[in-house]
């Protein structure tokens, strides 16, 4: 199906929004397949081997997880899916000069997820479940239905009440401080963002009855200033 208009805007505006700001991507130990496989086995399941395994991870960014899973696992398959063209270039750049051949990222939306892909032993989606639109929530749990090998497992990862309700803090703060700063950009509105939770963790170093309250949203401020 064509896409209108209105869908080609949201989808270069997406595009746009991750080349200026970036994506830091980092290596997930309890998403590899020799910590999944073993952890299946102790509860009593016969997942796949995680040696020789093909594995697929959702919304993978450059490839910060799986590209290390492979230069651990020679003999097993990684391939890795991402929306954004910017991070699958700086991906596969890094799988070029590392030559790696065991490891791949193809750009795309899981929404038009390439059913030629095949099945996968093990299927990883992290950290983006919980703010992923229901349509794509739907897709992904499909997916996993229907491309998970025998006795394959899924790791999906999403955030809870009421452990988020301290880091969702700081987003409402920093979504605040950009309230009628329509104009700037995306790289610009975090700026602002960080600025603004930076000075708020600092006063609130100036009162010593709330240092232990806010003790948590303190340092989470300051996590997010310092990027």
């Amino acid at each position: 199906m064509a896409k209108d208009n209105q869908q080609i805007a949201t989808d270069d505006m997406q595009q746009t929004i991750y080349k200026e700001l970036g994506y830091k991507s980092y290596p997930f130990p309890f998403t590899t397949p020799a910590y999944l496989e073993a952890y299946g086995t102790l509860v009593g399941l016969k997942p796949p081997t995680a040696k020789t395994a093909r594995v697929l991870e959702l919304g993978a960014t450059y490839g910060g997880n799986i590209i290390s899973q492979a230069v651990h696992n020679p003999e097993a398959t990684f391939v890795g899916i991402e929306l954004s063209q910017d991070q699958v270039e700086k991906g596969n750049k890094i799988i070029s000069d590392a030559k790696l051949e065991n490891v791949s990222l193809l750009q795309g939306d899981i929404l038009n997820f390439d059913e030629s892909l095949g099945n996968f032993d093990y299927i990883i989606a992290h950290g983006f479940y919980s703010w992923i639109s229901d349509e794509m929530k739907d897709k992904l749990l499909d997916i996993i239905s229907h491309h998970l090998a025998d006795n394959g497992i899924a790791y999906v990862s999403y955030n809870t009440y009421p452990g988020w309700h301290t880091m969702e803090e700081v987003r409402q703060l920093m979504l605040f401080a950009n309230r009628g700063y329509d104009e700037l950009t995306h790289k610009e509105k975090v700026l602002r963002g960080k600025t603004v939770g930076s000075l708020v963790g600092a006063q609130i170093l100036n009162y010593d009855n709330l240092k232990e309250r806010n003790s948590i949203l303190r340092c989470l401020a300051f996590r997010y200033a310092k990027g």
